[in-house]
Protein backbone atom coordinates (compact mmCIF):
# COMPACT_ATOMS: atom_id res chain seq x y z
CA UNK A 1 0.00 0.00 0.00
CA UNK A 2 0.79 3.60 -0.41
CA UNK A 3 2.56 6.31 2.50
CA UNK A 4 -0.70 8.49 1.22
CA UNK A 5 -3.66 6.28 1.81
CA UNK A 6 -4.14 4.50 -1.30
CA UNK A 7 -8.39 4.40 -2.52
CA UNK A 8 -9.71 1.48 -1.23
CA UNK A 9 -11.70 -0.79 -4.44
CA UNK A 10 -15.26 -0.67 -3.16
CA UNK A 11 -16.30 -2.42 -7.08
CA UNK A 12 -19.60 -3.93 -6.91
CA UNK A 13 -20.31 -6.86 -8.84
CA UNK A 14 -22.95 -6.58 -12.19
CA UNK A 15 -26.32 -8.16 -10.92
CA UNK A 16 -26.32 -12.00 -12.34
CA UNK A 17 -28.87 -11.28 -14.95
CA UNK A 18 -26.37 -8.45 -16.35
CA UNK A 19 -23.76 -10.38 -16.62
CA UNK A 20 -25.54 -13.77 -18.22
CA UNK A 21 -28.86 -12.67 -20.02
CA UNK A 22 -31.29 -15.47 -19.80
CA UNK A 23 -30.25 -16.50 -16.01
CA UNK A 24 -33.27 -15.99 -13.47
CA UNK A 25 -31.45 -16.70 -10.57
CA UNK A 26 -27.55 -17.87 -9.50
CA UNK A 27 -25.85 -20.48 -6.85
CA UNK A 28 -26.44 -17.85 -3.79
CA UNK A 29 -30.63 -17.13 -4.75
CA UNK A 30 -33.14 -19.56 -4.05
CA UNK A 31 -36.11 -20.89 -6.80
CA UNK A 32 -39.63 -19.99 -5.96
CA UNK A 33 -41.82 -22.94 -4.22
CA UNK A 34 -43.10 -24.55 -7.02
CA UNK A 35 -40.18 -24.68 -8.79
CA UNK A 36 -38.77 -26.26 -5.67
CA UNK A 37 -40.90 -29.22 -5.23
CA UNK A 38 -40.40 -29.31 -8.94
CA UNK A 39 -36.39 -29.77 -9.12
CA UNK A 40 -37.04 -31.86 -5.84
CA UNK A 41 -39.20 -34.52 -7.55
CA UNK A 42 -37.18 -34.67 -10.15
CA UNK A 43 -34.16 -34.73 -7.87
CA UNK A 44 -35.75 -37.99 -6.10
CA UNK A 45 -37.04 -39.57 -9.27
CA UNK A 46 -32.59 -39.77 -11.02
CA UNK A 47 -32.05 -40.99 -7.06
CA UNK A 48 -34.34 -44.00 -6.96
CA UNK A 49 -33.63 -44.92 -10.71
CA UNK A 50 -29.81 -45.09 -10.08
CA UNK A 51 -30.32 -47.42 -7.11
CA UNK A 52 -32.35 -49.01 -8.74
CA UNK A 53 -30.13 -49.71 -12.00
CA UNK A 54 -26.84 -50.06 -9.66
CA UNK A 55 -28.74 -53.06 -7.99
CA UNK A 56 -29.77 -54.70 -10.93
CA UNK A 57 -26.73 -54.54 -12.58
CA UNK A 58 -24.35 -54.99 -10.17
CA UNK A 59 -26.20 -57.97 -8.15
CA UNK A 60 -26.03 -60.47 -10.58
CA UNK A 61 -22.40 -59.79 -11.45
CA UNK A 62 -22.04 -60.44 -8.17
CA UNK A 63 -23.62 -63.87 -7.80
CA UNK A 64 -26.74 -62.82 -6.01
CA UNK A 65 -29.91 -63.42 -7.08
CA UNK A 66 -33.28 -61.84 -7.41
CA UNK A 67 -33.95 -62.10 -4.06
CA UNK A 68 -30.46 -60.47 -2.92
CA UNK A 69 -31.50 -57.68 -5.15
CA UNK A 70 -34.47 -56.75 -3.87
CA UNK A 71 -33.22 -57.27 -0.25
CA UNK A 72 -30.29 -55.11 -0.90
CA UNK A 73 -33.03 -52.62 -2.46
CA UNK A 74 -34.70 -51.92 0.66
CA UNK A 75 -32.03 -52.30 3.17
Amino acid sequence: MAAGGGKVDDSQPHPVKDQLPGVDYCLTSSPSWPEGIVLGFQHYLVMLGTIVIVSTILVPLMGGGHVIKILEFFF
